[in-house]
C-alpha cells in the first residue's frame, strides 16, 4: 500500500460519490495526471472538469469566487510554490470575503497539492513552509502522513465549508504508507497521538512523521514512546494536547519545514506555560539559514542522531 497510490484512491472515491464539484487543474483527466495524483479521473462522469493553463493566481481567485456564491470547487495544483502566486488572494481576498460573507451561506473551496520535499530540484521547488502560509490569513492546510489521514482526514476536509489546502509529499510518494491505527485524536483532526507511550511524547508537524517514527524505533524501550501528529496551525486542540503530554518525562519537537515562524514555537511556549515544570523539552528544526541551497528532505547526522537518543533516554 503506496503514499501516493491510497491519496488517490481516496480523492477519486470522493468525487466519484459527489457530483457537487467543480474540479479544475493542469493534466487532471489526461497526460500526467498530475504525476499520478488524479489517476483515473478520466473516467468519472457526471462532473464538470476543466483542464487549465499554468496561471495560478486567476485559478485561485476564481475557486473562491465560486465558493463565495455557495459552489463546491476543487482545484489540483502542481506544487506549493506555485501556489505563491495567488499569494494577494491568501492575505486580501479572503480576509474580504470573511468579512464580506459572515451571514451567508458559502460554499468550500479544497486545493489539494505537492509540496516538493524530496531534494532540491531547482529554484521554483524549494517552498515547503506550510506554517507560513497558514499563518497569513488563518488558513487550514492539512498535511496528509499516515493511512488515518488519508481514510480519516482527507474526507474530514471535503465535509468543510470555506477554504482549506490539502498537502502531499512527495517525498514519500512511492513509500509503503503508515498503516497503524492511532491511538486517539482531537476532534478537529489538527492532533493525531499514534501508540500509548507515554514517557516520551514526540510532536512531528509538517512531513516530519516518518523521522519521528524513525527515532522511535531506534530508542531501547521504543515502548514508551508516543507520537502525537500535528495536522495544521489554527485552532489546535491544546486541550487534547495538554492531555496526552502532562504525564511524560520528555517532549521532541520536530518540523522539516523550512522557517524561522515554526509551529513547534508555539507548541512549546504553551507546554512551558502550562504542562509541569519537570517535563523537558528538545526541539529539531532546520537552522543556519544560508544563502546557499537549502536541501528540502530533513535529515540528522550520526552526531545529531545520538544527541536525539540521549535526549529520549536520560
Amino acid at each position: 500500500m503506496y503514499y501516493l497510490d491510497e491519496i488517490n484512491k481516496e480523492l477519486f472515491s470522493i468525487v466519484k460519490n459527489n457530483n457537487n464539484y467543480i474540479i479544475y487543474g493542469q493534466n487532471i483527466n489526461t497526460g500526467t495526471f498530475i504525476s499520478g495524483l488524479t489517476k483515473n479521473f478520466d473516467k468519472l462522469n457526471n462532473h464538470i472538469i476543466f483542464n487549465t493553463p499554468n496561471c495560478e493566481y486567476s485559478l485561485i481567485g476564481v475557486g473562491l469566487g465560486i465558493m463565495f456564491d455557495g459552489g463546491n470547487v476543487i482545484y489540483f495544483g502542481k506544487q506549493l510554490d506555485f501556489i505563491l502566486l495567488g499569494i494577494d488572494h491568501f492575505v486580501n481576498s479572503i480576509n474580504f470575503l470573511k468579512n464580506y460573507i459572515r451571514d451567508k451561506n458559502k460554499g468550500s473551496y479544497t486545493i489539494v497539492l505537492y509540496v516538493c520535499d524530496q531534494g532540491y530540484q531547482g529554484p521554483q521547488s524549494s517552498f515547503n513552509n506550510i506554517d507560513d502560509l497558514s499563518s497569513l490569513a488563518q488558513i487550514d492546510t492539512f498535511q496528509i502522513n499516515t493511512y488515518f489521514d488519508v481514510k480519516t482526514v482527507i474526507p474530514y476536509v471535503f465535509r468543510k465549508k470555506g477554504f482549506n489546502i490539502i498537502s502531499i509529499s512527495q517525498r514519500n510518494s512511492k513509500n509503503i504508507i503508515f498503516l497503524e491505527n492511532p491511538d486517539s485524536y482531537s476532534e478537529n483532526m489538527s492532533f493525531v497521538k499514534y501508540f500509548k507511550g507515554k514517557d516520551v511524547i514526540i510532536i512531528s508537524t509538517n512531513f516530519s512523521f516518518q523521522q519521528a517514527l524513525e527515532i522511535k524505533k531506534s530508542l531501547k524501550n521504543s515502548e514508551k514512546v508516543s507520537i502525537v501528529n500535528c495536522n495544521f496551525l489554527t485552532e489546535l486542540s491544546l486541550n487534547f494536547l495538554l492531555k496526552n503530554i502532562k504525564k511524560s518525562r520528555r517532549v521532541l519537537l520536530i518540523s522539516d519545514g523550512k522557517s524561522i515562524n515554526y509551529r513547534i514555537f508555539k507548541l512549546e511556549s504553551f507546554i512551558k506555560a502550562n504542562a509541569s515544570s519537570a517535563i523537558k523539552t528538545k526541539l529539531l528544526y532546520r537552522r543556519n539559514f544560508t544563502w546557499n541551497v537549502q536541501l528540502d528532505k530533513l535529515e540528522f547526522d550520526k552526531s545529531q542522531l545520538n544527541e536525539i537518543i540521549s535526549f529520549c533516554e536520560n
